[in-house]
């Protein structure tokens, strides 16, 4: 069976809604490739370019790459303290708040019942924290760091407080306080209806 010359022409043009929806594409991903691009050949900076393409426009993507400069900078402050992300959040939480319960400190840190008993006891047993019969609840456990715990919190603050104030060197201070008020309200607790 032929195809007649109409059929022909028809397949080798694509109807318009195609055609714009295919300049509209052309025009994005020329528009995001002139925007920042990170040259990347096995984790090796190179001539050529990968660019992250509408990525590059959303906040939560933004965020993410400002977190993972952030945390590769902690990790590499507070080396050789024995402190992670969450370890120091609790430690700090603790310190502020003697006799916490530890099942209101998971909630606050949003962090899962199996894993707060974990992290709890890895910082029991460093000798960090001690874990005390809640005088309010005796089925519950209230936390106190320890004078060690506190000692290693204080050094690793030191340390936090440095790394920041050289990562976020570049920002003025009217800067900086913009963005931790953004940073803030960002992160504050909705109130669900």
């Amino acid at each position: 069976m032929r195809a007649s010359r109409t059929d022909i022409t028809s397949l080798a043009k694509p109807p318009s809604k195609v055609r714009n929806r295919l300049r509209r594409e052309r025009a994005i991903s020329e528009q995001h490739t002139s925007k920042a691009q990170v040259s990347i050949r096995d984790g090796l900076q190179t001539k050529e370019t990968v660019s992250f393409g509408p990525l590059e426009d959303l906040f939560g993507y933004q965020l993410r790459r400002a977190w993972t400069v952030l945390r590769k900078d902690f990790t590499a402050s507070v080396e050789g303290l024995g402190l992670r992300h969450l370890s120091f959040s609790l430690l700090s939480l603790i310190s502020d708040n003697p006799g916490i319960n530890q099942g209101r400190a998971g909630k606050v840190l949003d962090i899962q019942r199996p894993n707060m008993v974990a992290l709890i006891t890895e910082l029991t047993d460093r000798g960090w924290v001690e874990r005390r019969k809640d005088p309010e609840d005796r089925r519950a456990l209230a936390l106190f760091l320890t004078d060690d715990g506190q000692r290693i919190l204080t050094e690793g603050f030191a340390r936090i407080e440095q790394h920041e104030s050289l990562l976020l060197a570049s920002l003025s201070e009217a800067e900086k306080a913009v963005l931790f008020d953004m940073l803030k309200r960002i992160s504050a607790p909705r109130i669900e209806s």
